[in-house]
């Protein structure tokens, strides 16, 4: 709006200075305030994006000129956890902060219930409860000056799973296992029982023909299914370690001796004496490893199944009408029936070797399983991956994964190659 002469009223111009004025003002007022240190402002800004404070540290109240702390920040992230609900987590300790002014104190917010904070040691413990999933937490440090620093924790709690195995077994048509904690779970054929496990917790079992053994957590035998010859009837006291054959079970004592129960029919369960490291029971045979690394075999020996080369192993397992050793530096021999290339195993260095009913595997030093010998139901092709242990049956294989899960192959007509799904992950 102008006059007749092009010049504005007076009232705009006058309008026009006080938004002038009230502009400059509040592009000065924000920097002309100070703002608290202890304010929750100040905390956010001093903290930064990255958990420090470059620019917005207290300035030093004795001198202008006085140098300027280095600025307070953790000496590592704090980093990412995953915690199994309802377990202990055990003691871990958090990180320090470095720089500012000494001694500094520790806090911790947003823990999961069950999980709490030492701020004198830095240390979480405990046993975190709640719904699985991910989250975070803050740990946040102040130094004698007050200035603070944060760093974040990833958290990941998870349901512990029953299937994180520690040991298999494959037998004729069921297949057995254990589990942290001691559970044990059994698949497959149960016509007899032999799948039907006790209650109680277990630290091995060994699946037979129709029938199971276990060695308790205690260290006394049990066993379930078929009773016939006296299978069942596991003698009394402490046990190391169990072998179930297909008629009968051989327990190693603490002391090293062997002691078999059931079929004696062909003098599998009479056991020599002295002392043993570990006890292999297969079909009609059985043979254990002597202290030294001698293996000594006993029972029907009609395919050289019980005839153990000489040398020092260390591992032997008892199958159908053949065994198998691992020799001291990793390498396998295998002696008996080799109708079907069961005792001709490939060159290399294994950790572990299972002999089944015409089939053998083994895990390689790498965590690779390999199998030879009759393949008819797919019992010799295992899966790709690693594994840290593996189990032969009659006509089908387990092993176990290094994450604890079972995973099985070959013959599957009574379920015998099929676990649970809570043990394989499903």
């Amino acid at each position: 709006m102008r006059d007749l002469y092009g010049r504005a009223p007076r009232w705009v111009l006058l309008a026009a200075a006080a938004i002038t004025a009230l502009w400059a003002a509040a592009l000065v007022l924000p920097h002309a305030l100070p703002l608290d240190a202890e304010s929750p402002q100040a905390d956010d800004l001093a903290a930064g994006v990255d958990g420090s404070e470059p620019d917005a540290s207290p300035r030093p109240r004795e001198s202008e000129d006085a140098e300027e702390a280095e600025p307070l920040r953790f000496e590592r992230p704090a980093g990412g956890f995953s915690w199994k609900i309802g377990s202990e987590i055990g003691a871990v300790t958090l990180p320090s902060a470095t720089g500012g002014t000494p001694p500094y104190s520790y806090r911790v917010t947003g823990l999961p219930s069950g999980v709490t904070f030492d701020p004198a040691t830095r240390t979480l413990s405990g046993a975190p409860r709640g719904s699985p999933g991910r989250d975070t937490a803050l740990l946040f440090a102040r130094d004698r000056e007050g200035r603070p620093a944060f760093t974040t924790l990833f958290l990941e709690l998870v349901v512990p799973r029953r299937g994180a195995l520690e040991q298999i077994s494959a037998g004729d048509y069921h297949s057995c296992s254990v589990g942290t904690g001691g559970a044990a779970e059994c698949w497959g054929r149960d016509s007899s029982g032999q799948s039907a496990v006790p209650s109680g917790a277990f630290e091995q079992v060994s699946a037979g023909g129709s029938h199971t053994c276990g060695l308790r957590t205690g260290g006394a035998a049990v066993c379930w299914g078929d009773d016939s010859s006296g299978k069942l009837t596991a003698p009394s006291g402490e046990f190391e370690q169990l072998s179930t054959g297909w008629a009968h079970a051989c327990g190693l004592r603490p002391g090293g001796a062997v002691i078999c129960w059931g079929d004696d029919a062909l003098g599998q369960s009479t056991a020599p004496s002295g002392g043993f490291g570990q006890v292999s029971a297969g079909y009609g045979h059985t043979c254990g490893l002597r202290p030294g690394g001698a293996v000594e075999c006993w029972g029907d020996n009609a395919l050289g199944q019980t005839t153990a080369p000489a040398g020092r192993f260390e591992q032997v397992s008892a199958g159908y009408g053949h065994t198998c050793g691992v020799r001291i530096g990793g390498g396998v021999e295998c002696w008996g029936d080799d109708a079907l290339g069961e005792s001709t195993p490939p060159s290399g260095a294994f950790e572990q070797v299972s002999a089944g009913g015409a089939h053998t595997c083994g895990v390689r030093r790498t965590g690779a399983v390999e199998c030879w010998g009759w393949a008819e139901w797919g019992q010799s092709t295992p899966p790709s991956g690693t594994f840290a242990q593996v189990s032969a049956g009659f006509h089908h294989t387990c092993g176990v994964r290094p994450g604890g899960e079972a995973e099985c192959w070959g013959r599957d007509d009574d379920g015998q190659s099929s676990p649970p799904d809570a043990l394989n992950g499903g």
